[in-house]
């Protein structure tokens, strides 16, 4: 699903899955960028933390990243 690697920042370009990020997916993902713990983002939504990890684990594999700080890269180069 992957595009290839953007040779400056050193992490996949453009994933074709960035797109199918559910609405959920993308709330998380929102306030993750925002430096919120899992337990905030958790009470925020109305959800359990092991829910809200659950969430980044496929918003993660979605957008081909290796690890959180890869995925909070690739959220703000195609500014989600």
């Amino acid at each position: 699903p992957l595009r290839g690697m953007c040779p400056d920042e050193h992490i996949i370009c453009k994933p074709q899955s960035l797109y199918r990020l559910t609405p959920a997916e993308k709330e998380v993902a929102r306030l993750y960028l925002r430096g919120e713990t899992f337990g905030t983002i958790a009470q925020l939504l109305g959800k359990s933390p092991s829910t809200v990890k659950q969430q980044l684990w496929k918003l993660k594999n979605k957008l081909g990243a290796k690890n959180c700080r890869e995925i909070i890269r690739v959220l703000r180069i195609h500014n989600i």
